[in-house]
């Protein structure tokens, strides 16, 4: 089902489809897609129709509680198909590229094995969605890719972090594979706290990655860029940071002459300040930088037209909550404008890229497409054909409401014991009542997952009465998987909504 509006910019009011551009203002395409849970973009490319291929994550439809989504636009966002694929458990797609065969490699991670965690998922799709293989990478532990650039070979660097091995906390993780997505090698850079890759991209010769590297001697997490051969051995390495804030790169993009843009964020206590960088190839040497005390960073980074650069973000200054920000620098990063997209709830922004006409960004919206009640949220595509962009424009609205076969949110995955939640969506206090009596007196281990698949709590529980007892404390509104252990072996697993 589909449904149109037209808006101005600022949201000054709501028009027809027949209604006249007021002030000839330049034209935003703004699409929403999903179904009645939470639904949201990581990426998107622009494919060889001028249109876009998005790649995300669905917690409405497909086989398990979230599942890899894939949705195909024309140029100006209007759904063509889409896709959730996925196993029976937790998947999450954060890159997407278009293979050199014109079809599409979808990364991210999934916990298809329950015992084992969370492992690397790369899927192959033909240019219609359908699945033609998928991968796993990883070891014993937990491992997630965030992102991925193509090779000339016609394979993939892929990026993230790794538990498995490591050398303490999480290890900055690198993986080449083939074409058919086959290993060739990887590669693990880590001290003894956490580190990471964010972005990866290639050129001549020579890869160059981004994210965090934690510091032993002042305990913080520095911003790290590093530079490798083919082969994987690094060839330059570059840190940002200071003794009293968290830094890391989010971002890195190549501009036109093959200087490198990053961006990113220091962290102070709960404040997030964003930092932008330019740097040569040779050594890293530091061609511009800016850094706010702005509480909010950036996500995406990008060289426009002009050698303008344009970064992406999740604002907090939004007509209703959140808002997903645009803002425009010149190649030395002088601001010169910036723009907020959003409605009377919550937007954010994930990725920015520019396309053959102009500019496009991804990420989710809980203002437009929704179909019940909190939590829903939808993949939000935003489209500027035009080079130049400006401060104001006229916003024609698509929603799509997707008809993917869906999931059911009182799915259980393993039915060892068989369980029922109440209430589900969770207020504060929530019960989970077995349907028989052999777990009574029993301790259990209840573990609690965010829809990235990340543990956001855990406690052991006595049964009694064939129930157990929790408080939801201090967890936000969204959907969660939940997963009960007795003697180190899964015993149930399901997912449940939180209001």
């Amino acid at each position: 089902m589909k449904k149109s509006l037209i808006i101005l910019f600022l949201f000054i009011g709501i028009y027809s489809r027949s209604q006249p551009n007021p002030n000839n203002w330049d034209t935003a395409w703004v699409s929403s897609f999903g179904g009645p849970s939470i639904d949201f973009g990581r990426d998107i490319k622009e494919t060889g129709d001028k249109g876009f291929i998005i790649a995300g994550t669905t917690t409405s439809f497909g086989n398990g509680n979230s599942s890899f989504y894939l949705i195909k636009t024309d140029s100006t966002g209007i759904h063509q198909w889409s896709r959730s694929i996925g196993t029976s458990n937790n998947d999450a797609a954060y890159s997407i590229e278009i293979s050199n065969d014109a079809n599409y490699f979808i990364a991210g991670f999934s916990n298809w094995n329950l015992q084992k965690g969370y492992d690397g998922y790369l899927i192959k799709a033909d240019n219609l969605g359908n699945i033609i293989w998928t991968k796993n990478y990883g070891g014993t532990d937990w491992d997630f890719i965030y992102n991925s650039c193509m090779m000339p070979d016609g394979g993939l660097i892929l990026c993230g972090e790794t538990y498995s091995q490591s050398n303490g906390g999480a290890d900055a993780y690198l993986i080449r594979t083939d074409a058919n997505g086959d290993t060739l090698w990887t590669k693990k850079i880590g001290t003894a706290g956490n580190d990471a890759f964010y972005s990866v991209e290639q050129r001549n010769n020579r890869i160059y990655v981004a994210g965090k590297s934690f510091n032993s001697t002042t305990n913080k997490s520095d911003a790290s860029i590093y530079k490798l051969d083919f082969s994987g051995n690094i060839l330059q390495q570059n840190f940002l940071g200071n003794s009293s804030e968290d830094s890391e790169y989010k971002d890195l993009a190549f501009t036109g002459n093959n200087n490198i843009l990053l961006c990113g964020k220091r962290t102070s206590g709960s404040n997030n300040f964003y930092i932008f960088r330019k740097t040569d190839t040779t050594n890293f040497s530091q061609l511009n930088s800016l850094s706010s005390t702005q509480n909010f960073y950036f996500e995406s980074i990008v060289e426009g037209y002009n050698n303008d650069v344009y970064t992406l973000t999740t604002s907090p200054g939004g007509l209703g909550g959140l808002s997903a920000l645009y803002f425009r620098f010149n190649s030395a990063f002088n601001y010169l404008q910036n723009a907020n997209f959003g409605g009377a709830k919550d937007e954010e922004g994930f990725e920015i890229i520019k396309t053959s006409r102009g500019y496009a960004f991804i990420g989710s919206t809980t203002s437009y497409g929704n179909q019940n009640s909190s939590p829903d949220k939808n993949v939000y595509l935003v489209i500027f054909n035009k080079k130049n962009l400006v401060n104001d424009y006229y916003i024609l609205l698509t929603e799509f409401q997707d008809n993917l076969p869906m999931v059911n949110i009182h799915e259980n995955i393993i039915n060892t014991q068989k369980a029922v939640i109440y209430p589900n969506p969770i207020n504060t206090i929530y019960t989970i009542r077995f349907e028989d009596n052999s777990l009574d007196g029993k301790i259990l281990n209840y573990q609690l997952f965010d829809q990235l698949g990340k543990l956001v709590s855990e406690e052991n529980l006595l049964v009694t009465n064939n129930h157990i007892i929790l408080d939801r404390k201090d967890i936000t509104k969204g959907i969660y998987t939940y997963r009960l252990k007795f003697n180190s072996i899964i015993i149930n697993t399901g997912k449940i909504s939180a209001e």
